[in-house]
């Protein structure tokens, strides 16, 4: 390439960086947020009764379970 030719092209690069670097002095960097689920989960009024209502279900859960492992553990004693 030809002296002639390389000056108009860095000219144009140098524009090009420029106008690069005014842009991005114009526009604020990208911000990043974390946000706690856990404790927008624990601020919701909703939560403390859906844990209550699931704590409850627990509950009659375990207790059939236990009720069916008694029953299952008194038929194989008589099986025995």
């Amino acid at each position: 390439m030809s002296m002639n030719r390389i000056i108009p092209l860095l000219i144009a690069m140098g524009l090009l960086a420029a106008v690069g670097a005014a842009e991005a002095q114009q526009f604020p960097a990208e911000k990043i947020v974390t946000i706690n689920m856990q404790k927008i989960f624990d601020e919701y009024h909703k939560t403390p009764v859906a844990r209550s209502k699931l704590e409850e279900t627990r509950d009659q859960f375990t207790a059939e379970l236990q009720s069916k492992q008694e029953d299952l553990k008194n038929r194989v004693e008589e099986r025995s």
